[in-house]
Parts: structure tokens; C-alpha cells; sequence
């Protein structure tokens, strides 16, 4: 299940649900305002962990709550959205799940972790308070869904040609404000035709999500992958002309050790162009391509 996490550091407990019913009444007018106030909040965001943040502190000022974790029951839709932290986790946590549900429907686990026990009146509240999640983590999660078919690879789940042209922009774009340097790779897997010709496109799937996979884990988390069209792919590295080199050896490597790559004999041709300051998208992309077809010749 794909998990969001927030995160805070708690802070003093200023009203137990417990004591509701022993409130001033301007006080209570208070409580209400707030109230009124997270459900705005919780309408005017899409995004997932913004949606935590406000839950959380609402919940913050309230109760002894150190943080909160979220898990959707449908892992499918939200792959795309990586696990959010802030603040410590303490093991000595008491933790505390909520099925959130839409429609009498489980939509996700919602997980509370206390400083001190809670009393039971205040997990009933808190329990029928987490139902105000339900609509918006829904829509967030549809927009999610929506947000991955535009912009990742639906065969590999790497960001797609779209995503490349930004990014790629992007990056030429900036180089001369903060003079980063960065490597353009572009690989192309070699006889993949051959694969499936020999034994057919859902073999072929395999093979491409294999390599995709491969690239992944080769690549560090300032470095993104991509899909460019059918059995071509990139990568934006940051780093200098070296580590570009060290990138391309780990990749190789990392199709040897591939158990599908390597049952079907598979390899890949490499081009490399290191960003130049009179870059633009076009002049470094052939400076990559021809590096490619440099290299295919070769094997």
C-alpha cells in the first residue's frame, strides 16, 4: 500500500473531547469557528499531503497527537506519490488506525500516533472527525490518478516524452541562472525488434519494463528516467562529464545482472552529452543522439 506520512512535533494539549461538555460557551464558539475552518481548508487543496498537514493540525492543537500516516486501500491509483515525513517518529508511540470510508466503502487506514493514551470519548471523536477526509483524500487521489496518465509512461511507470521536454527544458534553461551542471543520456536497447519478433510484444512488455526498472534503481534521486517513445529512453543526471561515465557503466552492469534482460541476451547503447553554456533543447539532444548511433554502430 502506497503511504503518506505527516509528521510534528506535538504541541501542549490545550482541550481533551472529554471535557466538551464542561466548555464556555465563547470558547465552544471558538471550537466551532476552527472547525469550520479545517473543513474550508480540506476543500481548497488536491494534494494529498497538504491535506494531512491541515487534518494533523487541527488534531495538534487538540490532542496529544505526535503525527498522523495515511494509507490508501487502492495502492493503484496513488503510485505516483512518494512517502512524506516531517518532524520525529518515537518508538514509545501509541499508535491508534481509522478505516476511512466513502460511501460505506474503506477509502484508506489512517494511523494516529499519541504521546499518551487517549481517552475513549476522544478516539470517537477523532473517529467520526476522520470522516471529513473521506471526499477530499478521494478527489485527491483521482487527481493523482488523472496527474499520472499525463505524465508517467503507463508501461513503465517512467516519466513520459511529455515530462522529458519539460524537464529538459527546464534544465537548459537553468543552467546559466545557477550554473548546475547536468548529463543527458540517451539509450536505445539494442535487437529489441529481434525479441519481439522472436517471441512476441507481451515479452517485449517484459523486456521494457525490466529495463525500466533497472534504470531506476541505477539513477540518484536528483536524476530523473524516461520513456521517450517505444524501446528509447533518457536520463537527466546532475553532475559533471565523470559521473555521467560512472552512470553509464552502473547501467550496464545493471542489464547484466538483470535476470529478464539477461534470459534474453539483452544490451543497450548509450549516447552521452555533458550541457554546454550556449545549450538549447535541440543542440544538446543531437549531441546525445549522434553519441548514440555513435555507439550502436560499435556493437
Amino acid at each position: 500500500m502506497n503511504k503518506l506520512r505527516v509528521i510534528r512535533r506535538s504541541a501542549d494539549l490545550s482541550l481533551h473531547t472529554s471535557h466538551y461538555d464542561r466548555i464556555p460557551f465563547t470558547e465552544a464558539n471558538h471550537e466551532q469557528q476552527a472547525y469550520f475552518h479545517l473543513l474550508t481548508k480540506l476543500q481548497t487543496s488536491l494534494e494529498i499531503e497538504v491535506l494531512l498537514e491541515s487534518f494533523f493540525e487541527y488534531l495538534n492543537k487538540n490532542f496529544l497527537v505526535r503525527g498522523l500516516s495515511f494509507c490508501y486501500t487502492d495502492s493503484l491509483n496513488t503510485s505516483n506519490v512518494q512517502e512524506q515525513y516531517a518532524g520525529m517518529l518515537h518508538m514509545d508511540d501509541i499508535k491508534h488506525s481509522i478505516t476511512v470510508k466513502l460511501k460505506g466503502e474503506p477509502l484508506g487506514k489512517l494511523e494516529l500516533r499519541f504521546t499518551t493514551k487517549p481517552s475513549l470519548n476522544e478516539l470517537r471523536y477523532i473517529q467520526s472527525l476522520s470522516q471529513t477526509l473521506s471526499y477530499p483524500l478521494s478527489h485527491a487521489q483521482q487527481y493523482h490518478k488523472v496527474k499520472q496518465l499525463a505524465t508517467r509512461d503507463s508501461l513503465t511507470a517512467l516519466h513520459n516524452r511529455l515530462e522529458f521536454d519539460q524537464h529538459l527544458g527546464m534544465r537548459v534553461n537553468n543552467k546559466l541562472s545557477d550554473n548546475s551542471r547536468f548529463n543527458l543520456l540517451v539509450l536505445d536497447l539494442d535487437a529489441f525488434k529481434d525479441v519481439n519478433d522472436n517471441y512476441g510484444h507481451r515479452i517485449g512488455d517484459t523486456v521494457l519494463i525490466a529495463f525500466a526498472r533497472a534504470l531506476s534503481n541505477c539513477i540518484n534521486t536528483d536524476d530523473h528516467a524516461f520513456r521517450i517513445g517505444g524501446d528509447e529512453f533518457a536520463i537527466l543526471q546532475t553532475g559533471s562529464p565523470s559521473t555521467a561515465q560512472l552512470l553509464i557503466d552502473t547501467i550496464h552492469q545493471a542489464i547484466n545482472n538483470e535476470k529478464t534482460l539477461r534470459q534474453y541476451d539483452m544490451s543497450a547503447s548509450i549516447g552521452c552529452a555533458n550541457a554546454e553554456p550556449t545549450d538549447s533543447i535541440d543542440s544538446i539532444f543531437v549531441r546525445a543522439d549522434r553519441d548514440l548511433y555513435r555507439h550502436k554502430k560499435q556493437t
